[in-house]
């Protein structure tokens, strides 16, 4: 994606996903403290949106100024992905543009792993593939053969991924659905434009 001035610094070669941890969009009662790879978190967490999925329990995501995603369509494979081809492809991306007023992610199992499921405070790795709701392919990291690596928990990727990750196994594969609201809103970010749905196939390779 080329170089992205962070700071006094330059990053080389960023995936849009990249970008993304280094600049979650502020949520209303945080805000950013000591660069862009911090977010202050001492603020109190805006409140859970009205009709957003709760999980109960100290290792939730709403435990920590969060909100899980909420499942779209029930489970499509157990073992095996032959049943992501039922899903929509990205020519047909645009029926989910009637979620986008949701107040969370939504999220579709593909394949439902077998390992250690995604809590508050694990380290994921996972491989990845996002479009925008027109089918436009704007990044992904099988072509770098390299995986994203985060922590679920810390906000430092956008609401959408913390949200729709949480809970998955390792060895799944998922599609998450993120609202606008749930990824920048209104900002313009380096290829997406304001006001953008994204769509993620998400492959969970390990939970640490």
């Amino acid at each position: 994606m080329g170089s992205v001035a962070v700071g006094t610094g330059i990053v080389v070669g960023l995936g849009v996903v990249g970008w993304m941890y280094l600049h979650r969009p502020e949520a209303p009662s945080a805000r950013y403290s000591g660069g862009p790879m911090v977010l202050d978190t001492s603020t109190t967490p805006a409140p859970a949106p009205e009709g957003a999925l709760q999980v109960a329990g100290p290792a939730s995501v709403a435990a920590n100024g969060g909100n899980p995603g909420t499942l779209l369509g029930g489970t499509t494979g157990k073992a095996q992905d032959s049943a992501s081809n039922s899903l929509p492809g990205p020519n047909d991306f645009r029926q989910y543009e009637e979620h986008r007023d949701k107040p969370t992610a939504l999220f579709i199992d593909v394949v439902v792993g077998q390992g250690k499921d995604v809590g508050v405070g694990n380290q994921v790795s996972v491989m990845y593939r996002g479009w925008l709701t027109d089918g436009t392919l704007f990044d992904e990291n099988y072509s770098r053969n390299q995986v994203f690596t985060f922590k679920e928990g810390d906000h430092r990727v956008i609401p959408g991924w913390e949200q729709g990750l949480f809970g998955m196994k390792e060895g799944g594969k998922r599609r998450l659905i993120i609202p606008a609201s749930q990824a920048y809103g209104s900002e313009v970010h380096g290829p997406l434009p304001a006001n953008s749905m994204l769509i993620f196939d998400i492959e969970l390779n390990k939970v640490e």
